[in-house]
């Protein structure tokens, strides 16, 4: 029985490293029959359902996702980047306060998660929980300072409050990580008509 079961773990695990997910579960769900409780084997369904939703959400059925990211959550309870995915689909339909709760939970979790830390942000900042948000996007950028997606989002939370020097510096920084990043160069133009510097709002409007 030991051999058999790690034959069948051994396979299941090749086959999801190769993209083939109904064969891996197949096997994995063999050794689930052998030993209900195997923890490795539970991640590997896990793994597998969230990859399923991920592309449920990416087709726009939101049903059939939630369900399957509940379903690694079932299978792996302490699974952060479920509880993060999830928390994307409540935010796209609507549910903001699951929303919050599933991206904290995944927090919880895993503190380091950039991304969790990067998305809750965003969803304070539509909330207009501003310092929330930007303790958010500042926790995102300690963890990963090489975020352009943050700096950006950053430096429009702080040309909201006023604060234009550090906006400035966000979203340049933001364009040094990425330089064809169309909204940095968009915002930043903005933000340089704001201030009366017209030929480099200019420049910046046109690359």
């Amino acid at each position: 029985k030991p051999e058999l079961l790690t034959a069948h773990m051994n396979l299941g695990i090749s086959l999801m490293n190769l993209g083939q997910d109904d064969a891996a579960e197949e096997s994995l769900r063999r050794v689930i029959a052998l030993d209900s409780g195997h923890a490795a084997a539970l991640h590997g369904l896990g793994a597998i359902a969230l990859q399923r939703g991920v592309i449920a959400a990416q087709r726009g059925d939101f049903n059939q996702a939630e369900a399957l990211f509940r379903r690694a959550l079932e299978l792996q309870p302490d699974y952060a980047e479920a509880y993060n995915n999830l928390g994307n689909l409540l935010k796209q339909t609507g549910r903001l306060s699951e929303a919050e709760a599933s991206f904290r939970r995944s927090l919880e979790l895993k503190p380091d998660y950039a991304e969790a830390h990067f998305i809750l942000g965003n969803l304070l900042d539509e909330a207009k929980r501003l310092p929330e948000a930007e303790a958010s996007f500042r926790r995102a950028l300690e963890l990963q300072p090489d975020y352009a997606d943050v700096h950006c989002n950053l430096g429009n939370l702080l040309a909201e409050t006023q604060r234009l020097p550090e906006a400035e510096a966000s979203y340049r920084r933001a364009l040094a990580l990425k330089p064809d990043y169309a909204e940095a160069h968009f915002n930043l133009g903005i933000l340089l008509m704001e201030v009366k510097r017209l030929s480099e709002a200019e420049a910046s409007y046109r690359r």
